[in-house]
């Protein structure tokens, strides 16, 4: 019979735990791994592919793949193939679609499910002024990782790039 209130001792080799002093504290873990989390490269192939015109985004992705030694890609719609961007998905970072330089609603979120279907592990950011606000959950995921509202600031833009690394993660997770 099992004694609930007085358990007894688990039988076995006993675990040695470490001397109170020898772990880091919280303070310091959490400041190692936020310089390892500094020390990755945002954009580790150094490629940014964008499709659409130049606008506020297109000027801080420029600026951003500067600071970040990679090249930024503008690529006309008409021009942007998904086969191009499925012979070469293992190149880019990240894509930025235009849903305003696109057009329609329907036709953009046609785009962005081809190139989804095509290359499910390109993270997709959907930029568009029609968004009342940044959306970086995975509530598009069939279409895209993140949107981002129009105009954004280099600070959006790098978040937005790390939850659709993330987001993409976990899309292509849920795929399994």
């Amino acid at each position: 019979m099992l004694n609930i209130a007085f358990p007894s001792k688990a039988r076995g080799a006993s675990r040695s735990f470490p001397p109170i002093g020898a772990c880091n504290s919280l303070h310091e873990t959490l400041a190692e791994r936020a310089q390892r989390v500094a020390a990755q490269r945002l954009l580790p192939k150094g490629v940014i592919v964008m499709c659409g015109e130049g606008d506020a985004v297109a000027v801080e992705g420029q600026r951003l793949a500067t600071q970040e030694r990679a090249n930024f890609l503008t690529v006309p719609e008409e021009e942007l193939s998904v086969d191009w961007l499925v012979e070469h998905a293992g190149e880019v970072d990240v894509l930025l679609v235009d849903a305003d330089y696109l057009g329609d609603v329907e036709d953009t979120v046609d785009f962005c499910l081809r190139v989804r279907r095509g290359c499910a592990s390109l993270p997709i950011i959907l930029i568009s002024s029609e968004i009342r606000g940044d959306d970086f959950t995975c509530e598009r995921m069939h279409a895209c990782d993140v949107t981002l509202r129009s105009s954004a600031s280099r600070i959006r833009l790098e978040n937005a790039i790390r939850a659709a690394f993330e987001n993409n993660a976990y899309y292509l997770a849920s795929r399994s």
